[in-house]
This record gives structure tokens, C-alpha cells and sequence, in this order.
């Protein structure tokens, strides 16, 4: 959105550009009153919009530090998981699965 002068004469327009097809056109919004009028809510829209913009930057960045948190949680609870099941005489086997001693049975 800008205000443009035409014809050389001073006077202002406020325009409005948009893209259609690929191309760039620019639709008049009017003069004196109503252009004021238009270019004041074009920059309240603006404003609300990069206030949105700016609090869910911070959440994406408050996000990322809790995904973090939790990769490293998982990571801590997946080593004490193993540790346990290895002092419990179980094993590692194909595609990670865990297993149990098989029972030994005494010859006779």
C-alpha cells in the first residue's frame, strides 16, 4: 500500500497492489478522507499482524528449548531402561528387541 501522486498536480492517491496472474496490479483506494481512512487500518492490520508474528516467534522458540528438554529426557531414561533390563540378564537382539535368558534346565 502506498500514497502515490499522478499527473504532476500534487494532489495524492492512496493504491493498493496485489498480485493476479503472476502480475503486479494496483487498485486505487481513494483520496483525501477515505484514503486517510484506509491507510490507518492497513497500518493497524500491519501492526497486529508482526505483533502475531512476534509471539509465535517466541513460542517456536520456547518450543524448540522444550523439545530439546525432552529429546535429552528421553535419551537419559532410554540409557537407565537399558541399564536395568542388562542387570537383569536380559539381551539385545534383532531391531533392538529385548529378550529373556532362556531358562537352563540341570542334566540329569
Amino acid at each position: 500500500m502506498a500514497w502515490e501522486t499522478r499527473n504532476g498536480c500534487g494532489n495524492r492517491y492512496y493504491y493498493k497492489s496485489v498480485r493476479i496472474g503472476g502480475k503486479v496490479k494496483k487498485i486505487y483506494l481513494g483520496k483525501g478522507a477515505e484514503a486517510d481512512a484506509a491507510s490507518v487500518a492497513v497500518a493497524e492490520a500491519r501492526g497486529q499482524r508482526e505483533g502475531t508474528d512476534f509471539v509465535f516467534a517466541l513460542e517456536q522458540r520456547e518450543f524448540g528449548q522444550v523439545m530439546s528438554q525432552t529429546m535429552d529426557l528421553n535419551r537419559l531414561t532410554s540409557c537407565v531402561m537399558e541399564a536395568a533390563l542388562l542387570c537383569a540378564g536380559f539381551r539385545k537382539v534383532n531391531y533392538g528387541r529385548w529378550r529373556k535368558p532362556h531358562a537352563r534346565t540341570s542334566s540329569e
